[in-house]
């Protein structure tokens, strides 16, 4: 994948396009202190001019493959129960 700068986003202008995922700041802020690691490794969080920015194709890879992976994970209880 080829990124370029015009893929970088604000921490706000990403949420606001993706409110269905990250309904709040803090929770997209929430998922970068949990996944940083992750997210600097494959360039999704950077800091070019000393401020965070999001590359917002990588973070949206990152975001699917985080999710994938928590929910593989999770133990399917009866339907509407706690599992779900």
């Amino acid at each position: 994948m080829t990124t370029t700068t015009i893929d970088l986003r604000t921490l706000p202008e990403y949420r606001e396009q993706r409110q269905q995922v990250f309904p709040s700041d803090e929770s997209l802020r929430w998922f970068i202190r949990m996944n940083h690691a992750e997210l600097t490794k494959c360039q999704a969080l950077v800091m070019p001019a000393g401020r965070k920015l999001i590359n917002a194709p990588a973070f949206d890879q990152v975001v699917i493959e985080v999710g994938a992976r928590k929910a593989a994970g999770r133990v399917r209880g009866p339907i509407g129960g706690a599992g779900e």
